[in-house]
């Protein structure tokens, strides 16, 4: 019985620990790609009686440089089509009178988040995003004594769960009698990959079935975004490594409305949907 009740105690023990912050972001980073991709998605609305699709493709180089163009499907098809370059931290759209415009994106704007390369700007953005506090940057992990272990207990990390495995839940927890969840994001603790986020606007993100692909990118093959009520789910159609040469940076840099405007496509239409709508001007 003794034997037993110290089997439970250390895998209790075991079960408890949280590693440190930094090594938490350290590996969810290096799971997150190391090269330039091109990302097929299809988004489906489930809006009424009947579920939209749209088309994406992205052509990313990092988490700071990236671009999606899309187009509608099905009853979308001639009724959605645009262009967006996403350049450090502005957006780059064509308005309705064909110029180009630029605006700060959206807090909202989660794309990022899975392509975030090195724990300094994953933990800056975990900030901005109001999910870790500024204080954690000062934060220092006491040297670990293996005969007496000691483990800091900090609010903003704990263990949790979410997609149906354990997870580290970096973010403060919720006050009593709150009427809002506070931000937050899951990562699974045995593959450090990001499984669910709450933005501070209650919007929530969920991301499952994760692959591998070349250049050290594990990314979800399905994610919902979940918002006042609306669904809206996000598959992947195909992933491609590409190196950044000249092409693709030439794709990447706002010049290229110039070139895509001569070919006469529409480059910022919508549905006159409201969750469509809705979607493209808060998430993308």
């Amino acid at each position: 019985m003794a034997k037993y009740f110290l089997l439970l105690l250390i895998c209790s023990n075991a079960f408890a620990y949280i590693p440190d912050l930094e090594m938490i972001l350290d590996r969810t980073t290096k799971n997150q790609g190391n090269t330039g991709y091109i990302i097929d998605l299809e988004i489906s609305f489930d809006n009424k009686s009947q579920t939209q699709v749209v088309k994406e493709r992205w052509v990313i180089e990092d988490a700071e440089n990236m671009r999606v163009s899309a187009h509608g499907e099905r009853d979308l098809k001639g009724k959605l089509s645009l262009l967006r370059i996403y350049d450090k931290s502005k957006k780059f759209y064509m308005d309705d009178e064909g110029s180009v415009r630029s605006t700060r994106y959206s807090g909202e704007f989660f794309e990022p988040l899975f392509h975030i390369r090195t724990v300094k700007k994953l933990h800056r953005t975990l900030i901005d995003l109001g999910i870790l506090p500024e204080a954690s940057t000062r934060h220092k992990a006491p040297p670990l004594d293996v005969k007496e272990p000691t483990y800091d207990r900090l609010p903003y990390l704990r263990l949790s769960r979410a997609g149906g495995v354990i997870a580290y839940a970096l973010g403060m927890p919720p006050q009593k009698d709150s009427t809002q969840l506070n931000p937050e994001v899951w990562i699974e603790q045995d593959q450090f990959l990001i499984r669910k986020v709450r933005l501070s606007t209650q919007t929530e993100i969920a991301a499952d079935d994760y692959q591998k692909f070349v250049g050290s990118l594990s990314f979800p093959q399905a994610r919902t975004v979940r918002w006042a009520g609306n669904s809206v789910k996000i598959r992947v159609i195909d992933i491609k490594n590409t190196p950044i040469t000249p092409k693709i940076r030439e794709l990447l840099s706002p010049k290229i409305f110039a070139e895509e405007k001569k070919k006469n496509e529409k480059l910022n239409e919508l549905p006159e949907d409201p969750m469509i709508q809705e979607f493209y001007s808060r998430f993308r």
